[in-house]
């Protein structure tokens, strides 16, 4: 203690800012660390309660773009690998396909083949294609054929060494791992997947998205044998392109990581017909792919191509999109979703996430710095200026930080703080107004 007295009276600016902020009493600033613990975790429960994740959406999305209009003319987030063919209004509410849920398999099957006459590197079909039975992988005798039909090209095209990516589905099973759901390709011969291969010829990979889509979903164990998993949509077609990328992702220990920039939608390439309509978001057209003269084939070659619905659900141009989901980049169909994750392992462009300590501690650090700084100015409109100046930091920070694909929250421990100022300073001006009744409260 005497040398803390010694070094005030020798630094008398410091004892200055000192007495200043003993002004304010124990009381202000127990409350105000109490406040900063209490907003950090709160933080923390709505984060992983999913509140707020539109609002966390639209924030990203405005970083981004604001990112992309000044980056724009060295750094713009483009598809190197991958394309989607998408099956829309005009295939699907065509008399071809009729509307049909489930949709028509041996239709799936011309498509993986023109896909594959192409030339593209890899084929991965996102449709859901779980038996209707739980526990019983046998379709419905009415579709059987068409079944057989797709798993026959399929057979074909993987014994030509053409990677093949199904979709499958999980469901979480407890504590032990989750449970792979029945296929109904998986009772009619499909050639296995090898796991002693670095590329297994067909392999697959759960389709469902992390509940936050700026996180990598990467494999999970399987109930039935710890020591296995299941690998997710994304994983296992870069399991199928480099196996360097992927050990890379999947060594990191984590269930999700996070990654930098989303390519939207219209960044992808997109058939002759979508470029000429005034709403791009189409993709590659199904039926122009199924033309072997279509000029569209062209952009097929050395890809991976990702096979997906992008329809209108009710009737044609009338519905929600069957497979859309909420993304940095407003409402995007999931085939999107899977290519961006594929993107950022092929990219490097997927981290590890900074450590949980760290992470809370720099945003501890960062309210009780302006705690501190709201504490040693008087007037109102400096704390305001200093609320606002800390505000614009902290989203210049993210800014910057969202390239190395991490976020902090300062949200609610700011609000909290602030709140805590201004009662504060209401109560401040009620003992001005009212001295007699604020010494009696003393």
């Amino acid at each position: 203690m005497t040398a803390i007295t010694r070094f005030m009276e020798s630094h008398p600016r410091a004892k200055k800012l000192w007495d200043r902020l003993c002004v304010h009493g124990a009381t202000y600033w127990l409350v105000a660390l109490g406040l900063t613990v209490l907003g950090v975790f709160s933080g923390i429960y709505i984060e992983d309660h999913y509140w707020w994740t539109d609002m966390r959406y639209r924030a990203t999305q405005e970083m981004q773009d604001l990112s992309i209009c000044i980056k724009r003319p060295l750094y713009t987030l483009y598809p190197k690998r991958t394309a989607l063919v998408f099956i829309g209004d005009q295939e699907y509410w065509s008399d071809e396909l009729a509307g049909r849920s489930p949709i028509k398999r041996d239709y799936l099957a011309r498509l993986i083949d023109a896909v594959d006459k192409a030339g593209a590197d890899v084929i991965a079909l996102d449709f859901d294609l779980r038996a209707p039975r739980l526990g019983n992988p046998q379709d419905f005798p009415t579709y059987e054929a068409e079944n057989l039909t797709l798993v026959k090209t399929i057979n074909e095209v993987a014994l030509c060494h053409r990677p093949i990516v199904l979709a499958t589905s999980i469901r979480f099973a407890g504590t032990d791992g989750y449970v792979e759901q029945g296929n109904v390709y998986n009772s009619h011969g499909m050639l296995p997947a090898v796991s002693l291969e670095p590329c297994p010829t067909v392999s697959r990979g759960y389709v469902q998205l992390p509940y936050d889509v700026r996180r990598v979903p990467l494999p999970l164990p399987l109930d039935t044998d710890p020591s296995s998993t299941v690998d997710s949509f994304a994983t296992a077609i870069v399991k199928c392109v480099d196996p360097v990328a992927y050990a890379r992702t999947v060594n990191s220990g984590k269930d999700e990581l996070p990654f930098a920039g989303y390519i939207p939608l219209n960044n992808f390439p997109v058939s002759k017909a979508g470029q000429e309509a005034q709403d791009k978001s189409e993709g590659m057209s199904a039926s122009e792919v199924l033309d072997t003269q279509c000029a569209t084939n062209k952009c097929l070659r050395g890809k991976i191509v990702i096979i997906s619905g992008n329809w209108n659900s009710r009737v044609s141009g009338v519905g929600p999109r069957v497979d859309l989901h909420g993304s940095p980049v407003g409402m995007v169909p999931g085939a999107m979703i899977h290519a961006n994750y594929v993107e950022a392992m092929l990219n490097d462009r997927a981290f590890s996430p900074l450590p949980e300590w760290l992470v809370r501690g720099v945003e501890i650090l960062a309210v009780v710095l302006l705690a501190l700084v709201m504490a040693l100015l008087s007037s109102g409109w400096l704390q305001l200026a200093a609320v606002v100046g800390a505000t614009l930091l902290m989203l210049v920070l993210n800014f910057f930080l969202q390239d190395l694909g991490m976020f902090f929250d300062f949200f609610v421990p700011t609000v909290m703080l602030l709140g805590h100022v201004v009662l504060h300073k209401i109560y401040e001006w009620w003992k001005i107004a009212h001295p007699a009744e604020a010494i009696a409260h003393v």
